[in-house]
């Protein structure tokens, strides 16, 4: 996307204060895993073209990008927002760690959220234990409500630090040794590369937004089709937080317990389209929901 000069459009200031030209090939990738149709992406592209010139930031080009799809295909939208989706699990976090247990659970582990344990020095609270097989997983989660934040060694050198109190405890030990142990730093945004170089040389696990490139935690979401109700474009931020208050984390619920919409005091009139709306997200379609 070149002006006539041959010079970029758009240039991009990214989170870290960098800048770059605009790739559409990028939006469209994303457009594209979130099931927009050809004519709707090119719609976009064409929109973004003919209104904007010079500096935006990622969240503006995608603000652009989710108006128009909302706009033309808000199934998709629904799809294309789910990274900033996750943001609506917050301020506190606490949701956040629940839904990481919903992922967890989704795989065929059991897990748990808050777990208090004690170490050899310390009382500790573990955001999430999950077992599975002879694999017990150990998790600190780490929640941005800010998509620019990273987790940085600082958060890394501290969770390890947890972690070997733990295991420093002859009864944690105890407890672990028929377990094949893995310990994991979990986030909703991405990590520093310090973070990175640190987590390998010590061994910890790291799972964040695009980290690692495979198995990272929106494949996991999409994989799983642990979907969270904040995705849903109908509804208003409102029904969304009644929602969460009453403990409805994921799509799948409102179609296992539909009264639960009722409950949280959603207009019938839009009951049917919020169904809809969530068999689409948890890969059924349009009309059909399919347990996995």
């Amino acid at each position: 996307m070149r002006g006539h000069d041959g010079t970029p459009r758009i240039i991009v200031r990214k989170a870290d204060g960098s800048h770059e030209p605009f790739h559409e090939e990028k939006l469209v990738k994303s457009l594209r895993r979130a099931g927009a149709s050809d004519e709707v992406i090119q719609e976009i592209l064409t929109h973004l073209a003919a209104h904007h010139y010079g500096e935006m930031t990622s969240q503006q080009i995608y603000e652009h990008a989710f108006r128009r799809l909302k706009q033309h295909e808000p199934f998709s939208a629904a799809r294309y927002s789910l990274r900033r989706a996750l943001f609506s699990l917050g301020p506190t976090g606490f949701p956040f760690e629940d839904f990481i247990a919903e992922v967890f659970r989704a795989q065929g582990y059991v897990a748990q959220a808050g777990v208090r344990m004690q170490g050899k020095c310390l009382d500790h609270e573990i955001d999430l234990v999950a077992e599975r097989g002879n694999t017990r997983v150990f998790a600190e989660l780490k929640f941005h409500n800010d998509p620019s934040q990273r987790t940085d060694v600082k958060v890394a050198l501290y969770v390890q630090a947890r972690f070997a109190d733990l295991e420093s405890h002859a009864r944690t030990l105890a407890q672990a040794a028929p377990y094949l142990l893995k310990k994991m730093l979990i986030t909703n945004t991405k990590f520093t590369q310090s973070a990175i170089r640190y987590a390998s040389c010590v061994g910890l696990s790291l799972l964040g937004w695009s980290y690692p490139p495979k198995g990272n935690l929106r494949d996991l979401i999409e994989e799983t089709r642990t979907i969270p109700i904040t995705t849903l474009v109908h509804l208003t931020q409102t029904e969304k937080d009644a929602l969460l208050a009453r403990g409805v984390l994921l799509c799948r619920t409102l179609l296992e317990h539909p009264e639960t919409l009722e409950d949280a005091g959603i207009s019938k009139t839009k009951h049917d389209t919020i169904l809809d709306e969530s068999r689409y997200l948890c890969g059924g379609g349009r009309g059909v929901y399919t347990r996995w």
